[in-house]
């Protein structure tokens, strides 16, 4: 993982992007994602999120999304740009090991956490609204490989870890190597994830840092997008990852 406040300079960058990002779109373009269908609703979805984890670190317990301010019906860039304030505000009121509850409910869960989800979570939505009214999902420049790299852990990490036990086996191992840094990501038939292993038996998928992160995010399609990803193996392998609920909901 990487240290806290590379964490939250990571999140300064994207959400500021994010919030520069809505006025360059009507409220109701469309959004790839059934969730959030709109820019409005993608905003909304989004500011509240940065709500419910500055009220989890402020309070340290779990929190009911649904006992918070809700969102403006039409919620825009000023509107966003408060919640994303007052979790910047419960951030430098806290340190990154402030106790908290964290998704897992692990009894060692720190703000660190919350640090980490949220640039991961903005960056996704900031890679949704740059494609809204039909545009294909790109990598956000505002992220490292290196950062690419530690949300493909955190992935792996907080909801794999809690998917696994339901998911279909894989057909294959499945090998994720990214061509901007030295990682690799082994997932064997059985969903564990071994990082930099060694070996080719199953099927390897090629890509920068930033497109195997939008692969794992569901938002790139290497069979479809064969001039971002190269593949090595069997196309059956690549389907079933995009097609089994690593992060569901």
């Amino acid at each position: 993982m990487l240290d806290a406040d590379v964490h939250r300079a990571a999140f300064d960058r994207v959400s500021a992007a994010f919030s520069t990002e809505i006025d360059r779109h009507d409220p109701q373009d469309a959004i790839a994602w059934a969730s959030w269908p709109t820019v409005a609703a993608l905003t909304a979805h989004l500011g509240g999120i940065h709500l419910w984890a500055g009220e989890i670190v402020r309070r340290g317990g779990r929190v009911d999304r649904a006992s918070l301010p809700p969102a403006p019906v039409n919620s825009d860039r000023e509107w966003y740009d408060s919640c994303r304030e007052k979790l910047r505000e419960t951030w430098a009121a806290s340190t990154p090991d402030t106790a908290c509850w964290v998704i897992g409910d692990r009894p060692d869960g720190t703000a660190r956490f919350w640090m980490r989800r949220m640039v991961y979570e903005t960056t996704k939505h900031l890679i949704d609204l740059r494609a809204a009214g039909g545009d294909r999902w790109t990598v956000a420049p505002e992220l490292s490989a290196a950062e690419y790299a530690d949300g493909i852990d955190e992935l792996f990490e907080v909801f794999l870890a809690r998917s696994r036990a339901t998911l279909d086996p894989l057909p294959a191992p499945l090998h994720l190597d990214a061509t901007d840094i030295d990682r690799r990501w082994t997932l064997t038939p059985d969903w564990q994830v071994h990082a930099d292993e060694t070996g080719d038996e199953g099927t390897v998928i090629s890509a920068s840092a930033g497109e195997l992160a939008l692969f794992v995010w569901e938002r790139g399609d290497p069979l479809d997008q064969r001039d971002r990803y190269a593949i090595a193996g069997e196309s059956a392998v690549v389907r079933a990852y995009a097609a089994s609920p690593v992060h569901p909901g």
